[in-house]
């Protein structure tokens, strides 16, 4: 404990290019597959867990998967083994707490995220804790055929899908912000807020300004 207390002060402050090791301290859970973490006692650090994918917000068991993430690691210290920054500019990696565990296998392993093939396509370990949680009907497997957040994140119906597959840009009118096509929250612009926008340049002229989150 005291040796992983004593390198949690020699974090590199700059972001990581490359695979690298970081500690700190999780301050913050946004959701299943998502930490702020404070490094070094000062640099705030959003860590988005590799090779899973945990439901959204608004999704079944979203909420849940936040709430057993934030009882793994919420207020403790961790170990980020980095792998690279996404276009979000979020620290790509997986997360280990004091005793070594690792976070994102224990996530999926207890049935509140899905093993992100796409991204990790040769994770064996995440493909058999998947299949272990799926027989036994952990977590949201316990619902029959749940929605990957992969896809929940670019359906919401037929009028949504219209919208999508015609690369239209969706503006909410309340915050004033717009989503593209392709970007994560796309999906979350309730119907009654919705303002429809051919091109970015359109939107920005109307006051609207493009979502963080998206390309």
């Amino acid at each position: 404990m005291l040796r992983f207390s004593f390198f949690i002060c020699l974090l590199l402050i700059a972001s990581p290019s490359s695979a690298e090791t970081l500690y700190g301290h999780v301050i913050s859970v946004a959701d299943g597959d998502t930490i702020t973490i404070l490094a070094n006692r000062r640099k705030q650090l959003k860590v988005r867990l590799s090779g899973i994918d945990a439901p959204e917000r608004k999704q079944a068991y979203g909420s849940k998967a936040k709430y057993v993430l934030s009882e793994l690691v919420y207020g403790k210290e961790v170990r980020i083994e980095t792998e690279t920054i996404d276009r979000y500019g979020r620290t790509v990696g997986y997360v280990f707490d004091a005793s070594g565990r690792n976070i994102n296998e224990l996530m999926v392993e207890k049935g509140y995220a899905w093993w992100y093939r796409t991204h990790a396509p040769e994770s064996h370990s995440l493909q058999q804790k998947e299949l272990r949680a799926r027989q036994k009907s952990r977590g949201l497997w316990h619902d029959e055929g749940p929605t990957p957040p992969w896809e929940f994140r670019y359906t919401g119906g037929p009028e949504l899908r219209t919208l999508f597959d015609n690369k239209i840009i969706i503006g909410n009118r309340r915050s004033k912000i717009y989503h593209t096509p392709g970007c994560s929250t796309y999906a979350r612009v309730s119907p009654q807020n919705r303002k429809r926008f051919s091109s970015a340049a359109e939107a920005e002229k109307a006051g609207y300004r493009k979502a963080k989150n998206c390309n």
